[in-house]
């Protein structure tokens, strides 16, 4: 319960911390024209996560992963 209200209250910094994570795992692991690698992007958004409520025990879970090729 503890852990959930942190999280509430620092919902604005934990929504930066996932964009952030994002944008290194885009800049940083993802290689053009592959799939994306689902437990890489995970890892990177946990450890965010982690720092930003100070303490391990919140669990990010990806639901949905879309990923489209380009044509051509």
């Amino acid at each position: 319960a503890a852990l959930r209200r942190r999280a509430r209250l620092n919902a604005p910094r934990l929504n930066d911390a996932m964009l952030t994570a994002l944008s290194t795992y885009a800049s940083t692991y993802y290689r053009d024209r592959t799939a994306p690698e689902p437990a890489v992007l995970t890892r990177l958004m946990q450890q965010a996560a982690d720092r930003v409520l100070g303490a391990p025990g919140a669990r990010v879970l990806l639901a949905n992963l879309i990923y489209q090729r380009r044509a051509g």
